[in-house]
């Protein structure tokens, strides 16, 4: 933008960026069920919360899953909008085999989402996670 004398339009709200998405989990008591909060913007809307865009966001193929200690992928089984006491999460479950799910003690799971690409393509545009969430694995 430095670069810009007269752009001709507003350029600061017409030209939009990415939401980040903060993402933070916990570890249910079933292993390998995790319930994940994703939390976009500075307004911390939860996606989980937006109808049409959390059932797009409730695909395995826009999450990914790795052991934090040894950098290997998790299998993905489901990814689903979580119900009940679990409402405003996805409940995300990885096959638990190990390797490469973890299996020492205090070992943590890294459960985050896809890329910008990824998640436009599977219809959800306009956002990026900021990291993924760490639990220890259960």
């Amino acid at each position: 933008m430095a670069f810009i004398q007269d752009a001709g339009f507003d350029i600061l709200s017409t030209i939009l960026g990415l939401q980040d998405v903060t993402l933070t989990g916990t570890a249910d008591a079933t292993p390998g069920v995790y319930h994940i909060t994703a939390l976009a913007g500075l307004a911390k809307t939860n996606l989980a919360s937006l109808g049409a865009l959390s059932t797009s966001l409730a695909t395995g193929s826009l999450w990914a899953a790795l052991n934090n200690t040894t950098g290997a992928t998790i299998t993905i089984s489901s990814v689903a909008v979580g119900t009940g006491a679990n409402a405003g999460t996805f409940t995300v479950t990885l096959t638990t085999t190990a390797p490469p799910y973890p299996a020492g003690v205090g070992d943590k799971v890294s459960i985050n989402l896809v890329g910008p690409t990824e998640l436009t393509t599977g219809n959800v545009p306009g956002y990026e996670s900021l990291g993924p969430a760490l639990i220890t694995h259960n």
